[in-house]
């Protein structure tokens, strides 16, 4: 596998690699804090539903305390006069108060006086806790009759959970021994639930308890925060439930959204960037260095040459080769010239051996002709014909000098004949003399190196 795409691979798994780690970071490290902020605020809305809830019964307290610190209510409460309810319990009287239900209990528990009508109208209201006789034995505030302590707290009636508060009775200058306690409620209706949203600023929902109650709930487009309230006998009530919308996690995911498309648009163009760059600077010059290699290395031509006028490291790296190549051209060339003329003198070595061969056979001839010429009885020969030709007059003379010119002729036509044999032989020892010098100078001609 080439280096290109090895290289696009890396870069690619790279970022890759790096947008995986963006949208991990992005699901489990941002959104899960924005998450965190988002339950932290539905709680925090449930904590100002508290206070609200809180101020709420606060003020109903406060209001019953007002009107329990009341002369004409402390002297009522000791005479049983009638005038009194008739004047001060109608509806006109009781509307300032604001509430559903009015008991005046004494100190001995015993309902002097019970009232239960819907808030803002004539309409009674048959309540349970407004029937009793007397306090309930098990009635939490039984016991605080004679304490002058305020209380409040929620309880539980036919008619839905209400706010209750009670204030000792007293003889108007808020001292003294309390004869008694005024008791206020007023039932939670959808409209006092929503009164106390609107005061925590929250959309607020009444429902029964729930056993157990849930803490926080993400349902769908909002989180849901529940809280579970006791009454005066320490006993679930109720439980209101928080409905916070989950805008802060919808605008954070489409912000992370919105980042991790515009990341996954940036890692693409610097990708692109990165190939195009790596392309033209790294991977072309590696492509053609690599190719002009294999080149050199399969076809031999050494006159070939990179010329990479780039100063970076693949330049140099392509000076250097060229520098190679010409070094190895060179060498090549001088083993060239070493191989040429080494063959040249085992050539002539060669030559030079035939020649010696040839003209040591051609002198051994020469030396045997010019000795068969020397020996030969030219001047014997010559000598009797002289003096034969003298004409002797001793016949045996004659016949002596006969014979030796006889035999002096045949030794001279030996000498001759001997003498022809040389000669052919030296003419073949001079034709391959002549043969072998004419093959050292073609040669000479035309393999001299370039």
């Amino acid at each position: 596998m080439n280096i290109r795409p090895k290289v696009m691979a890396l870069v690619a798994g790279l970022f890759a690699v790096l947008v995986a780690m963006q949208v991990v970071i992005q699901e489990r490290g941002i959104m899960p804090s924005f998450v965190a902020l988002e339950q932290a605020d539905a709680r925090t809305s449930m904590t100002r539903v508290g206070y609200a809830l809180e101020r709420t019964l606060e003020g109903l307290e406060s209001t019953a305390a007002d009107w329990s610190d009341w002369g004409e209510l402390f002297q009522f409460m000791q005479n049983r006069n009638p005038a009194f309810l008739a004047t001060y319990t109608t509806t006109v009287a009781m509307a300032p108060l604001k509430v559903d239900m009015l008991l005046l209990v004494d100190r001995d528990g015993t309902v002097v006086f019970s009232a239960a009508r819907a808030l803002g109208s004539d309409k009674p209201l048959s309540l349970d806790l407004a029937k009793y006789p007397a306090l309930p034995k098990s009635f939490p505030w039984r016991r605080d009759l004679t304490t002058g302590r305020s209380m409040r707290g929620l309880v539980r009636t036919d008619h839905g959970v209400m706010l209750l508060a009670g204030a000792p009775i007293l003889d108007g200058s808020g001292k003294g021994e309390s004869v008694g306690l005024a008791i206020l409620g007023r039932l939670l209706t959808p409209t006092q639930v929503e009164e106390i949203g609107t005061q925590a600023q929250a959309t607020l929902a009444l429902q029964a308890p729930a056993t157990p109650a849930p803490d926080l709930i993400e349902a769908g487009s909002i989180t849901q925060v529940f809280h579970t309230y006791e009454d005066i006998y320490g006993r679930p009530v109720m439980t209101l439930r928080v409905d916070v919308p989950r805008s802060l996690t919808n605008h954070a995911h489409a912000a992370v959204t919105y980042s991790l498309w515009y990341l996954v648009s940036a890692a693409i163009v610097v990708l692109i960037f990165l190939i195009i760059l790596l392309n033209r600077l790294v991977l072309n010059p590696l492509a053609r260095v690599t190719q002009h290699a294999v080149a050199v290395g399969s076809g031999g031509d050494l006159t070939a040459r990179l010329d990479f006028a780039a100063e970076d490291e693949i330049g140099r790296l392509a000076r250097e080769f060229d520098r190679m190549v010409e070094r190895v051209s060179e060498s090549r060339q001088q083993l060239v010239d070493q191989a040429f003329h080494a063959g040249h003198a085992e050539l002539a070595r060669g030559i030079m051996h035939q020649l010696e061969t040839a003209m040591a056979s051609f002198g051994a001839h020469l030396s045997l002709l010019g000795g068969r010429l020397r020996n030969a009885p030219v001047a014997a020969v010559a000598a009797a014909a002289g003096e034969l030709a003298r004409d002797p007059e001793h016949a045996e003379r004659r016949s002596d000098l006969t014979q030796c010119i006889h035999d002096g002729c045949a030794q001279i036509q030996s000498t001759l004949t001997q003498a022809r044999a040389d000669l052919d032989v030296m003419e073949r020892q001079a034709s391959i003399v002549t043969s072998t010098l004419a093959e050292q100078r073609a040669s000479a001609m035309h393999g001299q190196p370039a």
